[in-house]
């Protein structure tokens, strides 16, 4: 409580250029104090204070090194004692870099609006400073404003995805929260068409579940189980954040990704020994006939089409007429496109045979 206040004086006296000065001050001493914690004390809900006044000044200060640090701390301190004080700290962090970061986007698409509305001449196409930075860059109006706006929050709020799914994959009790946050970084992708971060983003969960999965029992002369493995719950936490997945990878229309996480979403089905639910099975399929038909797979694409139509009407009680003689004329249709043996075979060579053979095995 000392040290709360101690740090409300210092931010309270923060005013004009030394506002961020002062506030880095007061993140330094809170983050020395739940270091030294972390070892010299056993876990008080005060502490639970600390580190969400030490998130909001991380935030304050787009600190994304010193926020993975004290969750780092923060973690040791409280996953044994109260790992849902770790949960509410980690959605405290998500929720303040996600309204700064779309309070940005609303504040560069005003600078935008009101630059237009300084245009006198609506006929003139560019003013004279328009055309002098362009000639210097290739960047428009809008580009360097959102670079010089956006970007910064959007870099800080990724850096704090990444983190927080580093940080707690391997606790089984916060499994709601990283699939969680897995949803949040899935939207942020989409909302800000991050293609390039959406594919390390896929790659980090693989390497992540592969890891879970290479788990060593907690002590090997007494343990009858290992420490992770899967169970319904978990089963359906990774099969519902998958589909998500393979969702925004067709919205984003990166086809490749999306094969890859129909071959992930496969693996975790074989693995975990269960069927999903006919509701997501139906927007599997839905997926795969976007994915096949641009892969130029015509057979597969009649197959997701059929399973398609056969899950909706098997499953789906609003399914209505004129929605299942479309869905019956798509699976016609892909089924009328399907190639003979004779037009795939008749081109290729012995090699590029086995070739195919091998990949259309391989997706079968």
């Amino acid at each position: 409580e000392y040290v709360l206040k101690r740090v409300a004086d210092i931010i309270n006296s923060a005013v004009g250029n030394n506002a961020d000065k002062e506030k880095a001050i007061a993140l330094e001493l809170l983050h020395n104090v739940i270091g030294a914690k972390r070892k010299a004390a056993t876990f008080n809900k005060i502490f639970e204070s600390l580190m969400k006044k030490h998130i909001e000044l991380c935030v304050d200060l787009k600190d994304h090194h010193t926020a993975k640090d004290g969750l780092h701390q923060y973690r040791n301190l409280c996953q044994m004692a109260d790992p849902n004080s770790l949960e509410i700290v980690i959605l405290h962090l998500l929720e303040l870099s996600e309204a700064r970061a779309s309070a940005a986007k609303e504040k560069a698409d005003k600078v935008a609006l009101a630059a237009a509305a300084r245009v006198s001449d609506l006929d003139q196409e560019e003013s004279p400073e328009s055309i002098m930075l362009s000639s210097m860059t290739e960047e428009g109006a809008k580009d360097r404003t959102d670079r010089e706006v956006v970007v910064p929050w959007l870099k800080f709020l990724w850096e704090n995805y990444r983190a927080i799914l580093e940080l707690i994959f391997k606790i089984p009790k916060l499994d709601r929260v990283y699939h969680k946050t897995c949803e949040k970084a899935f939207k942020f992708c989409l909302e800000y068409k991050r293609v390039l971060e959406f594919r390390r983003l896929c790659e980090m969960l693989r390497m992540q579940l592969v890891t879970l999965q290479k788990v060593a029992p907690i002590n090997p002369l007494r343990a009858t189980r290992p420490q992770w493995e899967w169970t319904p719950e978990l089963l359906e936490y990774h099969l519902t954040t998958r589909f998500s997945q393979l969702e925004v990878a067709t919205q984003l229309e990166l086809w490749n990704e999306g094969y890859r996480t129909v071959e992930d979403i496969y693996s975790i089905i074989v693995a975990g020994k269960k069927t999903p639910k006919p509701k997501l099975m139906v927007s599997y399929y839905e997926k795969l006939t976007k994915i096949f038909w641009v892969s130029e797979n015509k057979l597969f694409h009649a197959y997701s089409w059929f399973r398609y139509y056969v899950l909706c009407c098997e499953s789906r009680k609003d399914y209505k007429s004129e929605e299942k003689m479309l869905s019956a004329s798509c699976v016609l249709l892909s089924a009328l496109t399907i190639p003979t043996f004779k037009d795939i075979y008749s081109d290729l060579s012995l090699d590029d045979d086995e070739t195919v053979v091998d990949r259309k095995s391989q997706m079968a």
